[in-house]
């Protein structure tokens, strides 16, 4: 009977150290698993930022075009107007031009 219960404990020892040894590897394999989701969360996190910085330079760049857009826009705007206002001169100046001649040829 003594040699049975050493048997049975024997077995029961066998028993645990095997249990130990998988709880062990499991844990080492769930301790990489967190490691791996880590790793993988920091390379996500990194990309984000990276597009992020992507776009706000992409829209720093569109708002400066914008801006010098509207700048020629507006440069332009001013020569229409001071060619517009030349022209009215112009077409002031000869109409007086012209009256004078009108002028000259009837006191002729």
């Amino acid at each position: 009977q003594s040699s049975r219960m050493s048997d049975e404990l024997a077995a029961e020892r066998a028993l645990v150290l095997d249990l130990r040894e998988k709880a062990e590897v499991a844990e080492r394999r769930r301790a990489e698993a967190e490691l791996c989701v880590q790793q993988v969360k920091e390379g996500a996190r990194q990309r984000a930022e990276e597009s992020v910085k992507q776009l706000k330079l992409s829209l720093a760049e569109a708002v400066a075009a914008r801006k010098k857009a509207d700048d020629k826009a507006t440069m332009s705007e001013d020569q229409v107007r001071v060619l517009q206002a030349a022209r009215h001169s112009d077409e002031a100046r000869l109409a007086r031009c012209a009256r004078i001649e009108l002028e000259s040829r009837e006191l002729k």
